[in-house]
């Protein structure tokens, strides 16, 4: 049997949920919406949660950027019905690459002792 209880949603943000203050704790959620592309394109919500929550404002997420959101899968019961969320912990944005030159390789750096 294999333990699975993470992985890791590539998309494009679609949306950006407002923060929400949660449960007796007062923790701070909020949901991303990611699309995935692909022949079966999909629209997967994934939580940041508490001390997670700030990785949204960290990275200065914004809708349209390209995303690679590493997450837990966590499941739970109540009352007979079984629910799934997605809780994020690593975010790369994708959109913060170094830019390319006019020759489509990214630009060198101008400390660097070596030619090449």
């Amino acid at each position: 049997m294999s333990d699975i209880n993470a992985t890791i949603i590539s998309g494009t943000i679609a949306t950006i949920g407002q923060v929400e203050t949660v449960g007796a704790k007062q923790h701070k959620k909020q949901i991303v919406a990611v699309d995935t592309g692909g022949q079966y394109p999909q629209t997967i919500g994934v939580e940041f949660f508490g001390k997670n929550q700030p990785l949204v404002d960290n990275l200065n997420l914004q809708q349209g950027d390209r995303v690679r959101i590493h997450c837990n899968i966590n499941g739970r019961e109540s009352n007979g019905r079984y629910y799934v969320s997605l809780s994020a912990w690593k975010v790369e944005n994708d959109n913060r690459a170094a830019p390319p030159t006019s020759s489509g390789r990214p630009a060198s750096r101008t400390d660097d002792p070596l030619p090449f």
